[in-house]
């Protein structure tokens, strides 16, 4: 029987009989489910990690990296020549006259994306020469540009590879799939340990965040042109090249020119990790800097020089892609002012490479940090009490509960017996499988089993659900979702975790991404549908939407760590700030996307607004509400790396130490392991994604 014959999506949805199956199925997994956590409180020796087998992966790595060791001396040349551009760059930003370079940026905005951007373009450079942090902005802006040249270049290509080749592809996709996973720190051991210190490593690290954009919208770009270009093409005679440059690629212009926007805003978002292990001049190694001696002022500032210079790119990008439609037509002023600008920039460049002026910033129109400073430390020290009272009632009553469970947290440390634990233990079970079965009966065997997990998961808790327990109801959602090959798929993560040691590591990485999400989803979905509903509020809400998701990840935890200190809140706080930001963008865009044709047959029907929002377009924009959770659920595993600098725990804490150890085998394999946990987590979402859309089609 082949996997397709057992695929739930479509065998509950094509099949009268989908209903009774459903009922059964978790009418099985519930039984299974309780059979398990009975084992557990009988054995509890069973679920103790300490008694298995485990696999040394990472000794095994650290033992492949001894011996590629021998290409250390060629890796070190391949280095200098990548990093050999960006030098020169760097260099020819840092010689030229400030007006100079002033102009010729503002004037390449302009004939790339007209005024808007332009204006923009010299408003983020006025900034950086108020803020005193020129030099280094152009150091940054020459390190950004080369790793989104060398990004585009590399994507561009494996993504024609992977559209005209689709075993290629096969292969490509996963491949992303780690990259745009993997936490940052954990590629960064091996570059380091091959590479050494200094610009190249960063900008080799840049160029793997930032090329899987490009590579994915290329090939999404050339496979959604239309047969009929193609056939046309070829019908002409043209070459397999001749068909892809003058028909394929003109097509798919807006989606590669996409890409380079996502690729653009990936790059400036390394800029901070290049200059943890490059220690170069730039604007990254100042807000680092700012960070370990705790200013706040003087990382805001510097951090906003990043921020901007990234908002600058993408509305320059965004701004290309328009100008660079095959129908857009520029109008014959523009074109005047293009070529007038075109004449004054060479004669006033002419001039500055002559004369060479001295630019002079009065001091009182310099952007200073001290009041920020002085805000700051006035806040905490006026709220000091407060702030306290609210990370301890957050922690003790969201937190702790999640970590390690009602039990252990109403038992407490001393009176934490052993008859005490099976007496709790015997009352839930009770009230766990009186209150299913009523579940049950009165709803769903589905609503039955996961008011069993969910009760498991608080009374256990994250850290302490046994790992079998957490195996099956993963599996057994996956199975549901995506048949056989996802069920697999997921016992294998489960299992490859579990018997490398990083169970622990992982279920507390889990703990504290599973609560950020959460309380991204209660807090940005209203957001979002406030911002799809208002056109007061929407034009509010996306510009600080674009701020949040271009500001680097290390400046989320500057205004956590001085108002709450070190800790697993202050981790949880960044997380969800980072991650809050897809709940809102695609809250907000999936409604929008609701055909209006919809809305009107529901308000015909008579409908109330409330019912037409409920019963229309909340399930309508189910898909893509999805698809933002899986975006979420990817952001905070990125930011939980970050996290770890502020004394949360988990995998991010292990890949860090890692780093600061020179242990590539650790680190990496914590770093599959988030990886993987990402990955599974994408494909589950994208299962319930299929599976919703099915079930509104039949």
């Amino acid at each position: 029987m082949s996997d397709r014959a057992i695929n739930f999506p479509s065998l509950v949805n094509n099949n009268k009989m989908g209903s009774a199956i459903r009922e059964y199925y978790w009418a099985i997994a519930s039984g299974i489910l309780v059979l398990l956590i009975c084992v557990h409180q009988q054995f509890p020796g069973i679920s103790q990690i300490e008694n298995l087998t485990l696999l040394p992966v990472g000794r095994w790595i650290d033992a492949v990296f001894s011996v590629l060791l021998v290409l250390k001396p060629v890796l070190q040349i391949v280095g200098q020549i990548v990093s050999f551009a960006y030098e020169q760059l760097a260099l020819l930003l840092q010689a030229l006259p400030i007006p100079f370079t002033l102009i010729a940026l503002v004037s390449a905005a302009f004939f790339l994306a007209g005024t808007g951007p332009a204006v923009v373009v010299l408003g983020v450079l006025m900034y950086c020469i108020a803020s005193g942090y020129w030099s280094q902005s152009m150091t940054t802006l020459a390190l950004a540009v080369v790793a989104i040249v060398y990004s585009s270049i590399i994507g561009f290509w494996v993504g024609v590879l992977g559209h005209r080749r689709p075993f290629l592809r096969s292969w490509i996709e996963p491949a992303l799939d780690v990259m745009q996973t993997m936490p940052t720190f954990a590629y960064l051991i091996p570059l380091l340990l091959f590479f050494g210190f200094g610009p190249s490593v960063g900008l080799i690290a840049s160029v793997i965040f930032a090329a899987p954009p490009m590579i994915r919208n290329t090939m999404l770009g050339l496979r959604m042109v239309p047969s009929a270009i193609s056939e046309v093409a070829l019908m002409a005679g043209a070459t397999p090249w001749q068909r892809l440059w003058l028909a394929e690629v003109p097509t798919a212009r807006s989606q590669i020119m996409i890409g380079l926007n996502q690729t653009t805003m990936a790059a400036f978002s390394m800029v901070i990790v290049a200059a943890l292990i490059g220690g170069f001049n730039d604007i990254g190694w100042e807000v680092l800097s700012s960070i370990r001696q705790a200013r706040v002022g003087d990382s805001i500032v510097t951090g906003m020089v990043i921020v901007l210079l990234a908002v600058a790119l993408d509305r320059v990008t965004i701004a290309a892609i328009s100008h660079s439609s095959p129908t857009a037509k520029i109008p014959q002023r523009e074109r005047f002012l293009r070529w007038a600008l075109a004449i004054l920039t060479v004669l006033i460049g002419m001039w500055c490479l002559v004369y060479r002026p001295e630019v002079s910033w009065p001091d009182s129109w310099a952007i200073s940090a001290q009041g920020v400073d002085e805000w700051l430390s006035g806040f905490i020290t006026k709220y000091a009490s407060t702030l306290a009272e609210i990370k301890a009632t957050f922690f003790f009553y969201f937190l702790l509960p999640l970590k390690i469970g009602v039990g252990k947290l109403l038992a407490g440390s001393q009176m934490a017996t052993q008859q005490y634990y099976q007496m709790n233990a015997a009352y839930l079970i009770v009230a766990l499988l009186g209150i299913s079965v009523l579940l049950a009966i009165a709803v769903s065997t589905r609503a039955s089993f996961w008011f069993m997990f969910a009760s498991a998961t608080l009374y256990f808790g994250l850290t302490g659900l046994p790992w079998f327990v957490m195996t099956f109801a993963v599996s057994a959602l996956a199975f549901h979702l995506g048949g056989r090959r996802l069920a697999a798929f997921a016992a294998l993560v489960l299992g490859f975790i579990l018997l490398t040691g990083q169970w622990e590591s992982a279920s507390i990485s889990i703990y504290i991404c599973g609560a950020g999400v959460i309380i991204s989803i209660l807090i940005g979905t209203p957001i979002g549908i406030l911002a799809a509903k208002s056109h007061f509020v929407a034009p509010i809400v996306r510009p600080v939407c674009d701020f949040f998701q271009s500001i680097p990840l290390f400046v989320f935890l500057i205004p956590v760590l001085m108002l709450f200190g070190v800790g697993d809140f202050t981790g949880l706080l960044a997380i969800v700030a980072y991650s809050i930001i897809p709940i809102v963008r695609y809250t907000e865009e999936g409604l929008r996307q609701v055909p209006e044709v919809q809305r009107e047959a529901a308000i015909a029907c008579g409908c109330t607004p409330r019912q037409v929002f409920l019963n229309v377009e909340l399930p309508a924009a189910m898909p893509v509400l999805l698809l933002g959770i899986n975006q979420a659920v990817l952001f905070s595993l990125a930011m939980l790396a970050i996290a770890s600098l502020v004394g949360t725990a988990g995998l991010g804490q292990t890949i860090y130490v890692a780093l600061s150890k020179n242990q590539p085998g650790i680190g990496l394999l914590a770093g599959i392991c988030m990886a993987l946990i990402g990955i599974l987590a994408d494909r589950i979402l994208r299962a319930s994604t299929r599976l919703g859309t099915l079930s509104e089609a039949n």
